[in-house]
């Protein structure tokens, strides 16, 4: 099953219940949605009748499955609602809000007894800080930095040192930077402090990216979002130095297709037609209908003077059925993070 698909399924079948009517809830409607849910059946019939239900609904039919004292139902309701969450976040980020917090109450009341084995609170909290890592880049995927860094705090709390959610971190810092545009601002004082912000930010960023390293020196999406920082602020040198290790090691399309656009970027600043040019192919190679990666070759061939290249790559996108993004979408945004979320579902979903 595709990540997406449940969470298209929640948003479609869910997000009418935010500004639907009170009505008097069956909460055995939500038992029966999390059942379908957890064996892959028709998710978007089984949620219909949750469109009537208002957050009271939802807290009444969650204090119930804790009243039944079931740790494999309270588990499963917990998942439900962060891919509730999920699903509905770029429509209704509030109500998303709402859902996180009551699956994040939820996943709580399965805390192993403080006389319990260690093993299994070591595997509580790995639950615990993969669940608030996916809730953070939710929000940080609507660029909402205010709460992802919320989330992220509460699972840096738990595993400090993990190089995914230290990236999380990072990106959203990036995100926060990106805020600050000086070249808006028309008073030399609001640019000045709008460039001295931006910068704070990137090193924040970097300094997150970094410890993800420190953590995992081969964990390749900080390295590459590391490269892009440096080259940002023109520090171009380890810019190139880290954009060329993501790419050696690069196995994910998403990591492949970011290390050789932004090495192209790297290389046509510095004025290496030959290397921004091959960057770009390889970029295009990976994502051959990526608009960014397209506009990127034909500017750089139309600067150095191949006028009639630029127009046929142009021209051979245009021709194009489809434009797909995506990897550059999720770079800007952080995106949410699908490797968590199927981790949690790979837990109890049957398919």
């Amino acid at each position: 099953m595709a990540v997406r698909w449940v969470a298209l399924a929640l948003a479609m079948s869910i997000g009418a219940h935010l500004h639907a009517q009170p009505a008097p809830p069956n909460l055995d409607d939500y038992d029966n949605a999390i059942r379908v849910y957890l064996t892959g059946g028709n998710l978007p019939a089984a949620l219909k009748p949750l469109r009537a239900f208002m957050r009271e609904h939802f807290d009444a039919a969650a204090q119930r499955i804790v009243a039944s004292g079931d740790r494999g139902r309270i588990d499963a309701a917990a998942m439900f609602q962060l891919e509730i969450g999920v699903g509905i976040m770029a429509v209704a980020p509030t109500e998303a809000s709402e859902h996180f917090a009551l699956g994040r109450w939820l996943l709580e009341q399965l805390a192993p007894a403080a006389e319990g084995a260690h093993g299994a609170q070591e595997a509580f909290n790995t639950i615990r800080a993969t669940w608030f890592g996916v809730a953070a880049s939710a929000f940080l995927s609507v660029s909402d930095t205010a709460n992802a860094h919320t989330w992220l705090k509460r699972a840096l709390a738990i595993r400090p040192g993990s190089p995914v959610l230290l990236t999380i971190q990072g990106a959203a810092h990036e995100l926060d930077a990106m805020g600050f545009t000086p070249e808006l601002l028309r008073s030399r004082s609001q640019q000045t402090r709008a460039v001295t912000l931006r910068g704070r930010y990137f090193e924040l960023a970097a300094t997150s990216f970094r410890a993800a390293l420190k953590s995992d020196p081969n964990y390749t999406p900080a390295e590459i979002r590391l490269g892009r920082i440096r080259f940002l602020i023109d520090d171009l040198s380890e810019a190139q130095a880290s954009l060329e290790r993501a790419e050696s090691r690069a196995g994910q399309p998403a990591d492949r297709y970011l290390s050789a656009l932004f090495l192209g970027a790297l290389h046509e600043r510095r004025g290496n037609v030959a290397a921004a040019r091959a960057a770009y192919e390889r970029a295009l190679a990976v994502a051959p209908r990526s608009q960014t990666a397209v506009v990127a070759l034909a500017h750089l061939e139309s600067m150095s003077g191949g006028v009639d290249r630029a127009r046929t790559i142009a021209q051979s996108h245009l021709e194009s059925a489809t434009v797909d993004d995506r990897f550059w979408r999720a770079y800007r945004k952080g995106g949410v993070d699908e490797a968590g979320l199927m981790a949690l579902r790979r837990r109890f979903i049957r398919r």
